[in-house]
């Protein structure tokens, strides 16, 4: 499974609401987060693993972790009256907009959608 089909298998999960750790199946959350060397072993520890269960259970200091982590030089905005979340890059190329019911849940999806759109692009 390449990085980018990771990220839009864990993606569809978030958006969902169908990601619990003991049934997501084969693929560690981490191989969505991390850089893999070339036999797809992931290079670092998993604590991104625990930042994606925060997120995703309405944590924003997992959010803010794991946006610091994957997403350098991104700002973000949270709007909590619409629970939504924007991420930017310094040159508002790659703008995500993400409401949901939680805004660190939003915050997860948009950080995805922002590492999706990395991949594509390159």
């Amino acid at each position: 499974m390449t990085k980018l089909d990771a990220l839009k298998a864990l993606l569809t999960k978030v958006e969902a609401g169908d990601l619990h750790k003991q049934k997501y199946g084969g693929m560690p959350l981490a191989t969505a987060c991390y850089e893999t060397d070339s036999d797809g072993i992931i290079i670092g520890s998993s604590w991104n693993d625990a930042a994606v269960m925060e997120s995703y259970n309405g944590s924003l200091d997992g959010a803010k972790a794991l946006h610091e982590a994957l997403l350098l030089g991104y700002h973000y905005s949270i709007d909590s009256e619409d629970n939504g979340v924007c991420i930017f890059d310094h040159l508002m190329c790659n703008a995500q907009v993400v409401k949901n019911d939680t805004i660190a849940r939003a915050w997860l999806i948009a950080i995805i959608k922002a590492l999706i759109a990395m991949e594509e692009s390159e």
